[in-house]
């Protein structure tokens, strides 16, 4: 292919249907090349007792006992920012 076919190509302008059609055409291409990324292997738990759980447990109860989680956490750092100690740093020279 010749320098100027390919530049020509590159530096036309390209129009909405023309941008869509490719568009779709990678995106196609692209469900097809990750659809053989699934693999058939089962699913392992992990196995390591040592770790804690914590059931929050389903459905809308669930989020809502999630969101409290991190209400108590976001609670639980401010207070510990306000009643620690200012760091001493020395002046800048």
């Amino acid at each position: 292919m010749s320098e100027s076919a390919s530049t020509s190509f590159l530096a036309r302008s390209m129009r909405r249907r023309s941008f869509f059609r490719v568009a779709g055409a990678t995106v196609a291409a692209s469900t097809l090349v990750l659809s053989g990324c699934v693999g058939d292997e089962e699913t392992v738990a992990p196995t390591t007792p040592d770790v804690p759980v914590v059931n929050l447990g389903t459905g809308d109860a669930g989020v809502l006992n999630y969101l409290l989680l991190l209400e108590q956490l976001e609670a639980a750092f401010y207070q510990r920012v306000v009643t620690t100690p200012r760091a001493t740093c020395p002046p800048p020279s």
